[in-house]
């Protein structure tokens, strides 16, 4: 087994900066660098599954490609039973946005 090389402590520290994570979890992963080249290649790949990029495009990209974005593509449109108001949701499951009545109707019909 390889040492850990130069490169891949620096990669590590700064991904780190970027890594949600509280301080204490920082500084446990700071105190216990790793020792071989295969678990600082873990790490780093940890890491970087975990990082928050500073670039919003970046982030953008990054949610896409892991398909945490809610997709509100689909609208529904609904009408109040009780007080006449329509409008447009992004949700099935919904309540009148006038007066909060659950006696709706569904205009998609």
């Amino acid at each position: 087994m390889e040492e850990i090389q130069y490169w891949q402590i620096d990669k590590i520290e700064s991904l780190l900066q970027l890594c949600p994570y509280d301080d204490d979890t920082k500084e446990s992963i700071y105190n216990s660098i790793p020792e071989t080249r295969e678990e600082a290649d873990e790490l780093i790949k940890q890491l970087w599954f975990d990082h928050i990029p500073r670039d919003p495009r970046d982030q953008f990209d990054k949610m896409i490609k892991m398909n945490t974005l809610v997709k509100t593509d689909h609208k529904y449109e609904y009408i109040c039973n009780d007080c006449g108001e329509n409008w447009v949701s992004s949700s099935e499951d919904t309540l009148c946005t006038c007066c909060l009545s659950p006696n709706i109707k569904s205009l998609d019909d």
